[in-house]
């Protein structure tokens, strides 16, 4: 009962409850593509005119909408030259191509999904076993320009990390562990796993959601190079949690981190981090803010953060969690990185 009078809660204001409570699409044999509708929409719904926010500048964002009941529930998400790809709380694994005008973001096109698969070899079923929360491209370069040969995907509830190999640009086939300290996936709360994974230029960085310090700072591990996994903290706003995290070059990372309350609605920030090795050898991070969104700045539930570097310049994508519910959005929105 008590679950029930939950789930009549305000979805926008409880993305993590709506989530818990939205049913899960089943599963679809092989690749296929979905017709997705997109709506301007402006950074400020109270001034259409403004294009600043904080280190960021707007370059344009879109409502994106479709009758098909699998599309939704968007979480990690990565850029692919020309394409944007991104993993769903239901297990399935989307590409979609952006459409650009002047440099401004104006809508996706040729969305494709597939569902991914279990250790078995079948369709990932269920919300236990397809609560995909995050990904990172393998790339066989050091630059992030060159055609990735597969991907990593975080999961929570069932909490684990598997490598996919790609075949026509899609992760198929069997997916292999990757190795994460037993002990560490053993403290993780089981909605509030591995929300953030990122790694560029031999550093690894996977974020819990809800695992924190006793100062109240979020649990990170950390690989470097080749090395054993270790813990570090990450600074994280108070009431915020992280939601993903992408490469931005050399040791330094994006995070975007959520907060949600009833009192307070909703809100997002991004901040820069930079890992640095102490003089004992265990690596450090340090978080510099970079922009927050709160309404009226068009706003949801954001769990997707992309990288997008071209000519000397950094893009970045946010994108939204609608969790399958009519009360909330899928945005997709374009910033160019600015110094203030």
């Amino acid at each position: 009962m008590m679950k029930r009078l939950a789930c009549l809660l305000p979805a926008l204001l409880l993305p993590a409850l709506a989530a818990a409570c939205a049913p899960v699409p089943p599963p679809e044999a092989g690749p296929a593509s979905l017709q997705v509708t997109a709506t301007a929409i402006p950074l400020s719904t109270d001034d259409p005119a403004r294009t600043r926010v904080g280190a960021l500048e707007y370059r344009g964002g879109v409502h994106l909408d479709s009758r098909d009941p699998r599309f939704g529930g968007l979480s990690g998400l990565r850029w692919d030259r020309a394409r944007l790809l991104a993993v769903s709380d239901a297990g399935d694994w989307f590409s979609f191509n952006v459409r650009e005008s002047g440099g401004r973001l104006t809508g996706v096109a040729d969305v494709r999904i597939t569902r991914l698969s279990g250790a078995d070899g079948a369709p990932l079923s269920g919300k236990k076993a397809g609560d995909a929360e995050a990904l990172e491209l393998v790339r066989p370069c050091a630059d992030g320009n060159c055609q990735p040969t597969g991907a990593l995907v975080a999961f929570e509830q069932d909490h684990r990390l598997w490598a996919y190999d790609f075949a026509g640009g899609l992760p198929l086939g069997r997916p292999r562990p990757a190795a994460l300290p037993p002990a560490w996936l053993s403290r993780l709360p089981g909605n509030g796993g591995m929300e953030a994974l990122a790694s560029g230029e031999g550093v690894t960085l996977v974020i819990s959601e809800s695992l924190r310090t006793s100062t109240g700072a979020a649990v990170a591990l950390v690989r470097l190079g080749g090395g054993d996994w270790q813990e570090a903290a990450v600074s994280v706003a108070e009431g915020f949690s992280p939601t993903d995290a992408a490469h931005l070059g050399g040791r330094e990372f994006l995070m975007l981190s959520r907060h949600y309350s009833l009192m307070h609605g909703i809100a997002a920030r991004l901040d820069r981090l930079s890992v640095e090795v102490g003089d004992d050898g265990r690596p450090r991070i340090a978080a510099v803010p970079l922009a927050v969104f709160a309404p009226p700045l068009s706003i949801d539930n954001m769990e997707g953060l992309a990288v997008r570097r071209e000519s000397g310049r950094q893009f970045v994508y946010l994108l939204s969690d609608d969790n399958f519910s009519g009360l909330q959005r899928t945005l997709l929105m374009k910033f160019e990185m600015v110094r203030k």
